[in-house]
């Protein structure tokens, strides 16, 4: 898979190393497939839309976006809930390529949507290193860490900091790997149709109507979507085969089982029982 530099990295010192590193290329334009690693803050930097491109770009199989420090604190991504913050150096540290530059750590990911592998040293006590997400089953991969792998203790550990970097490629997929499950093109869910999914299961809300009048039943909101982006949201689930009447169907309810919103769904749903 080939390895590309977004951003400042196209000019920056830190660009150079990782090309040397990792024989990555600088890219000024979005690359058709491929490995993308770009400064966490050139990402919080960009317009809503251009961040937006970025992600529907994550939803093919084959690609994959890496985000690296600095970040700005706050927010990352405009429809994920990953917040950086400043970190404290861990008393107990896993994985070869966290170990190498556990020092050097200065943030960390607070976040529940996504995932974090412990195997690869994601996280260290309750602290997120590094999380990311696939969007849906045939999705490519968007991911943030805060682990410097630009920096200069890794000048001989090409190995380590490629093999730590192929494991997030591969859960990428292969390009043009397609879901088969609806028989017809895969419908591109968004972070917050994953809201919906768990809503459908927990709250047994089919469409937007029923969604909007249980949320205003509650003494507190649980979910921050107007009713447009709620409408656009079900709009997709219809059409992606995921929805059954006013239920999940079997597509809707596996997709949210192997997604990091299954527990929520189920807390929902304990919630009205």
């Amino acid at each position: 898979m080939a390895i590309y530099l977004a951003g400042s990295l196209t000019q920056h010192r830190r660009g150079r190393f990782l090309h040397s590193l990792l024989g990555a290329q600088p890219k000024e334009q979005m690359p058709q497939h491929g490995c993308v690693l770009m400064i966490g803050k050139d990402y919080q930097q960009l317009e809503g839309s251009q961040q937006t491109s970025w992600r529907e770009w994550c939803q093919s199989s084959g690609n994959t976006l890496v985000l690296i420090p600095p970040y700005k604190g706050g927010s990352i991504d405009g429809e994920l809930d990953w917040q950086v913050q400043f970190t404290d150096t861990p008393s107990e540290v896993e994985g070869e390529l966290p170990l190498l530059i556990v020092d050097e750590v200065t943030q960390h990911i607070c976040a529940q949507q996504g995932l974090s592998d412990r195997s690869s040293g994601h996280y260290w006590g309750s602290n997120f290193n590094t999380r990311y997400f696939r969007f849906h089953s045939a999705s490519g991969v968007f991911a943030a860490t805060c682990l410097p792998l630009w920096s200069i203790s890794l000048l001989d550990k090409a190995t380590v900091v490629k093999g730590w970097l192929d494991e997030l490629i591969a859960l990428a997929g292969e390009v043009g790997d397609v879901s088969d499950n609806t028989g017809s093109d895969v419908i591109e869910l968004r972070p917050t149709d994953y809201s919906l999914l768990a809503c459908v299961f927990g709250w047994q809300v089919g469409d937007v109507d029923a969604f909007t009048r249980y949320q205003a039943s509650l003494v507190v909101p649980v979910f921050n979507l107007s009713v447009d982006e709620a409408s656009q949201g079900f709009s997709r689930l219809t059409q992606g085969g995921y929805l059954d009447g006013n239920a999940l169907s079997e597509l809707g309810l596996s997709t949210l089982k192997s997604s990091p919103y299954w527990s929520y769904a189920e807390t929902l749903k304990e919630q009205v029982l």
